[in-house]
């Protein structure tokens, strides 16, 4: 036991930091660099599908041609994701309470380290946005093209009152009509360049900053601040 001590003493640590210097630390960082060289894996997979000749339809009803699952992914790596919010709240908690800072100090550090976790998961999804939007364009090209050969016969038909005119398209029972058709237009305008939502993006928000509310009593007393969630509530 003596030893021990005079050696810790040596190094300016106690047995507790010892331990948290030599085992935890290292433990931490091995598994947050494992993570990391997965999240690599998992951006350069993406890339390379990317690159592949995808049938991305204009007209599926999740406004990114089918690959909104993507987004849906995201919420599996939010683990990883709050550990390291929690660790900018660790070290931000350390400098408060050791140091005297104050936790308005730390808006830049906080902003930063929300937009690096946001960024290490939805990051890799914007490789897909140069074939959105060429799904976008091509789909309102072909779309413009029906909707012009679509017109001139129901011209010819209805309007014109052409007999000899072609019937191709005009009141067949498997082509839409002109509502339809301006509702697919409007459809394919809407198409989104990412394959994510804004709940995602606030689900993974949430998620990440939980680590971070503790923070709060160190501006407002923790008996003040129940009591004003209580009386919010009830």
């Amino acid at each position: 036991g003596a030893v021990m001590y005079t050696s810790t003493l040596k190094f300016g640590l106690t047995a507790a930091g010892f331990y948290y210097a030599w085992l935890s630390v290292p433990i931490f960082q091995f598994l947050l660099f494992r993570w990391w060289y997965r999240l690599a894996l998992w951006a350069i997979f993406l890339f390379r599908v990317s690159r592949l000749r995808l049938h991305l339809s204009p007209l599926h009803p999740d406004g990114v041609g089918g690959l909104e699952f993507l987004g849906s992914s995201t919420v599996a790596f939010t683990p990883v994701l709050a550990a390291q919010t929690a660790l900018v709240a660790s070290m931000i908690a350390g400098r408060v309470f050791h140091e005297g800072a104050h936790l308005q100090d730390f808006q830049v550090e906080i902003a930063m380290a929300f937009a690096f976790v946001l960024l290490q998961v939805l990051g890799p999804l914007f490789v897909f946005t140069p074939k959105l939007l060429e799904a976008r364009r091509h789909g309102l090209h072909e779309v413009g093209l029906l909707a012009g050969r679509y017109t001139r016969q129901f011209e010819e038909k209805y309007l014109e009152g052409d007999p000899t005119g072609r019937d191709l398209l005009a009141g067949s029972d498997d082509i839409m009509g002109l509502g339809a058709l301006q509702d697919t237009l409007e459809t394919m305008e809407e198409i989104r360049p990412i394959p994510f939502t804004k709940e995602i993006v606030f689900e993974l928000v949430f998620t990440c900053g939980l680590p971070m509310l503790p923070l709060i009593t160190t501006v407002i007393p923790a008996q003040e601040l129940v009591e004003r969630l209580a009386e919010a509530l009830f």
